[in-house]
């Protein structure tokens, strides 16, 4: 059942970082490399997972206004360069956007993303958190009566066992399924595919008896699949867990240590105003910062 806020018709009955349910609006934030923040949406949306292509729309309209101005009152004249510069850039989102809606929407408007897939944010947190799910050693000491999927760890074009052992061939199936008929006559990428990984387990294995991971299935989209390989080099993880950690001020001068920001408006339009003067002012004050000058 739905509710509804009759002093706030546009907002959503969700749950906040409170945790516990308000009316609200989902923002959406973005920022440069330098830490300037472009315009932000809010949205009705309870989560990010169909939020990109609005977002997306968004950005293009930001810099369609800002070459607009460009010409009538700066001093550039390269204002292709402002055009194309979502053709250029690389965007760089956490694992909450890691959703095939959101990966079809960047496909749809040819912009590059980096994505955290779930499953690789899930291991990195586990060890942050000291849970040695892929320590073989570990393992037997905590006797654990089953080695299942969740024990392996991502590695490039397929899994690595708690042993060290590497997967060595993957068999790609189609999927004649409801995900793949709702995507007929898309592009091949958008489909659902099956993935199926074999393990050559060596005779010493500590864990032979209790492993039940050879085979390992997985069913994604071919987008999906691509993203997380990608992340299983290095490099692009090391490009995101930059970006995470200078994402964290944008949060921490909005939101507080609560996450919630406080816009003081009767509807969406005058909060969405209101969100426009904390970017200048933030920006203002990233400006001198880098500058010296506001100009």
């Amino acid at each position: 059942m739905d509710m509804l806020c009759v002093m706030f018709p546009e907002a959503r009955f969700m749950k906040t970082k409170r945790g516990r349910f308000e009316f609200a609006l989902l923002i959406q934030q973005c920022m440069l490399r330098k830490g300037i923040v472009l315009p932000r949406l809010l949205e009705s949306e309870p989560n990010d997972e169909k939020s990109l292509s609005e977002i997306i729309l968004d950005l293009k309209e930001t810099f369609r206004i800002m070459e607009k101005l460009q010409r009538h009152y700066g001093e550039r004249s390269n204002y292709k360069q402002i055009c194309d510069a979502l053709e250029v850039v690389i965007m760089i989102l956490d694992s909450d956007y890691f959703t095939d809606d959101n990966l079809e929407a960047a496909y749809d408007h040819n912009l590059n993303v980096l994505i955290m897939p779930r499953l690789i944010a899930r291991r990195i947190n586990d060890k942050l958190r000291g849970r040695k799910f892929q320590d073989v050693e570990h393992l037997i000491e905590e006797g654990v009566g089953k080695i299942t999927k969740r024990h392996t760890d991502i590695a490039n074009k397929g899994h690595v066992c708690p042993f060290g052992v590497h997967s060595e061939c993957c068999v790609e199936k189609e999927i004649n399924s409801e995900f793949n008929r709702l995507r007929e006559g898309q592009p091949e990428v958008f489909k659902e595919v099956s993935y199926n990984y074999e393990f050559i387990c060596p005779a010493d294995c500590p864990v032979k008896d209790i492993c039940t991971i050879n085979p390992i299935e997985d069913r994604h989209s071919v987008l999906k699949h691509n993203m997380i390989s990608k992340f299983t080099n290095k490099r692009y993880l090391k490009i995101y867990l930059e970006r995470f950690a200078a994402n964290e001020q944008i949060f921490g001068y909005y939101k507080g240590i609560i996450e919630i920001i406080k816009l003081f408006g009767s509807n969406q339009t005058a909060s969405q105003n209101h969100l426009y003067i904390l970017n200048t002012c933030r920006n203002l004050k990233r400006k001198v910062s880098l500058k010296g000058t506001v100009y």
